[in-house]
């Protein structure tokens, strides 16, 4: 600073290059004198800032590869899970029930659900929602009331909404309320337009995990749509091949397959007894030729849902079969009913049917029928020859003047009918 005031001072008195020279010899002089390092420090600094710059870069590159790797493994992850869950519903079982447990199964553990619910919509108005198919992890002991209650509520919701919906017990609007449960979602299951059920996921921890997989549950409820939809389609079908389309009881072909089966159980000692009640309505022709077909159609139904009813009261299980043999001819399975009690039985059909009044055209009717009874192994020891068995009982009843029941001991056999021999069939007899 002195020497430039001094300067300053002589500039006037001395030559302008004079001036030039001292002032170029003593900022040499003053440059020779400054600190190496200070002279360097701003491209140190430049360095500094552009290895910063380069770290940065390739941080920023090194999370955005993280992420794409994240993705693309949640991406591949979820296919994955897609696929299996594609597996589970295709596969041909029984049992349509297996199948769900197996789907509600894989879908709770791919997405972290400590619970996966099934709910089906109540058959009749008032009973309480309940689910058909449970998965996961057991409920905390003290707790499994309160979970059940709002599992029940959120998949109500969905049912109602016919929308889906993602909860957090943090969020402003939360169903979830104080319960065990953190967060949950609940997806309604739509069969041929309609809402018959939801898929419900919960879980205790406060989180997103469901968000964060919502288009893979989504996936699942549509996949549990179709593949309720194409069950019941299939169970349609399979119905319809099972049983008669105009009385909706079973029909021969069916009856004759569930038969052999309860006669390879006797045979095998499985149960100790199997009877079959053989009925044919009395004059029936003349009904039809009276009143035309569609009247005759009628009775046959009206007598159905009364053979129906009648065995339905008796409470024997499911593989008890009411079936329409063939036009106006009707058969009862009757697995692990002997003689006595298949007697009984067919009484009341008897009495059943002669009280009915079925009105045709305006004008009440009344029909009899008459029934025939055999027992395996009492009366024979094969499908074949059980059948004939009753159907020669049926013959006898008709014989004997209709509207009553005749055995197959009253036909004085005292060894196994021959399946050969020829049927003496009374089907349409007057």
């Amino acid at each position: 600073m002195t020497l430039l005031l001094a300067l300053d001072f002589v500039a006037p008195m001395i030559g302008g290059a004079v001036l030039a020279g001292a002032v170029s010899f003593f900022g040499g002089v003053l440059l020779a004198k400054r600190d190496p390092d200070e002279i360097e420090l701003p491209l140190d600094e430049r360095r500094m800032q552009g290895l910063e710059n380069e770290v940065r870069r390739l941080d920023r590159e090194r999370v955005a590869a993280r992420d794409v790797v994240e993705q693309q493994s949640r991406e591949l992850h979820s296919t994955q899970v897609k696929l299996d869950l594609k597996s589970i519903v295709s596969t041909h079982t029984e049992s349509p029930l297996e199948v769900l447990e197996r789907f509600a199964a894989r879908l709770g553990e791919s997405v972290s659900a400590d619970r996966v619910s099934i709910f089906f919509v109540a058959r009749r108005s008032g009973e309480e929602l309940q689910p058909i198919v449970q998965s996961g992890q057991p409920i905390p002991i003290g707790t499994e009331m309160l979970w059940q209650h709002r599992e029940q509520e959120i998949a109500r919701s969905a049912i109602q909404s016919e929308l889906g919906h993602y909860y957090n017990r943090d969020d402003a609007e939360n169903p979830l309320g104080e319960s065990p449960i953190g967060s949950a979602a609940a997806l309604p299951i739509r069969v041929n337009g309609r809402v018959l059920g939801a898929l419900c996921l919960t879980r205790r921890a406060v989180d997103q995990t469901f968000a964060e997989h919502q288009r893979l549950i989504d996936f699942a409820a549509d996949t549990l749509s179709q593949t309720l939809r194409r069950v019941f389609d299939e169970a349609t079908i399979r119905r319809q091949a099972r049983h008669d389309h105009l009385t909706d009881l079973v029909n021969r072909r069916s009856f004759d397959a569930y038969l052999e089966t309860e006669i390879e159980r006797v045979k095998c000692s499985d149960s100790r007894d199997c009877s079959m009640i053989l009925a044919d309505l009395d004059r029936f022709k003349s009904y039809n030729d009276r009143y035309g077909h569609p009247a005759g159609d009628h009775i046959l139904r009206e007598v159905a849902r009364v053979l129906a009813d009648q065995v339905s009261r008796l409470r024997l299980g499911e593989r008890s079969i009411v079936a329409r043999y063939g036009g106006e001819e009707f058969a009862i399975l009757l697995p692990g009913v002997g003689r006595a009690g298949a007697l009984r039985i067919a009484e009341g059909i008897r009495t059943a049917i002669e009280h009915e009044t079925i009105t045709i055209q305006n004008i009440s009717v009344q029909i009899t029928i008459s029934i025939g009874v055999a027992n395996c192994p009492l009366d024979a020891k094969s499908t074949e020859s059980l059948v004939t068995a009753a159907d020669k009982a049926l013959y006898l009843a008709k014989s004997n003047g209709r509207n009553r029941i005749c055995q197959a001991t009253e036909l004085n056999h005292n060894t196994e009918l021959n399946h050969n021999t020829e049927s003496l069939s009374v089907r349409g007899t007057e």
